[in-house]
């Protein structure tokens, strides 16, 4: 700075100087922002150590040890999922229908939900162990959902047994479909098992409940479909958890990111 600029200059701009290269210097030092847009790192712990390292990587920094499926960071619903798949794979081994010889797996709809049941418990046991999930064979599971509801309710939404005894008797010759629902219904009716809604609730409503009507319904309709409409149904579940789970997710990012947005237009 020359002589006459000094002469010229006041005395509030040279007070002022020294603090506007402070702040310049402030300013080049300070760390760059984190966005909230930027992704970050996932790590994991190791289940011998207890040491933290990310996600990623294949073994522990510390020890060596190979990182396996038991991380504490890992999320529950992949270990839910994979309960839905060991039900699914269950059922595959148990009786299709009264008949204890002649499991689900035999019928080609049973080796179909068995193979649903497969799928799902190696999506979920990747998902355990890379953290990376993969949604086809989870969505999958509307199918044996679909064919259990239909097994087990079908009965009691169509015709009575006393509608088909009825029939019979005036010499009515029944279709292949209507036959079988007629012999199921009389299969029901030997076992004692509840033929409606209301005998259903009424047995479940009963003190003490009516265990043995209950069992018959299982046992005429299949251990083995019972258990696969159970495991598709609570997989279903936890999807739809998901979904509403992940739609409160991204609301609370959206005003994560506004109130941000907010901060650094005011600053």
């Amino acid at each position: 700075m020359t002589e006459n600029q000094s002469q010229d200059q006041g005395p509030l701009e040279e007070f002022l100087e020294p603090l506007e290269a402070e702040e310049e210097s402030l300013e080049e030092s300070a760390p760059p922002s984190r966005s909230g847009e930027e992704e970050e790192i996932p790590w994991k712990y190791c289940f011998f150590c207890g040491h933290r390292i990310p996600a990623p990587a294949k073994a522990c920094e510390r020890c060596g040890h190979a990182l396996g499926p038991f991380d504490p960071t890992t999320p529950k619903e992949y270990f839910r999922f994979l309960f839905c798949g060991l039900l699914i794979v269950l059922g595959g081994f148990m009786p299709v229908g009264p008949d204890a010889k002649v499991m689900t797996l035999q019928t080609m709809v049973g080796g179909l939900f068995f193979l649903i049941g497969l799928g799902v418990i190696w999506t979920s046991w990747r998902a355990i162990y890379s953290g990376k999930f993969r949604s086809p064979w989870i969505f999958a599971l509307f199918i044996p959902l679909l064919w259990g509801l239909w097994r087990f309710l079908m009965p009691m939404l169509g015709p009575s047994l006393d509608y088909y005894q009825q029939l019979a008797a005036k010499g009515y010759e029944f279709t292949a479909a209507q036959k079988a629902d007629f012999e199921h219904l009389k299969l029901l009716a030997a076992h004692g098992a509840p033929l409606t809604f209301k005998e259903l609730f009424g047995a479940l409503g009963h003190a003490p409940p009516e265990w043995s009507k209950i069992r018959a319904w299982f046992w005429v309709n299949g251990y083995g479909p019972a258990f696969i409409t159970l495991g598709s149904s609570l997989g279903i579940f936890l999807i739809i958890l998901g979904l509403f789970g992940g739609i409160r997710h991204s609301k609370q990012k959206a005003a994560q990111r506004a109130s941000s947005g907010g901060r650094s237009r005011r600053r």
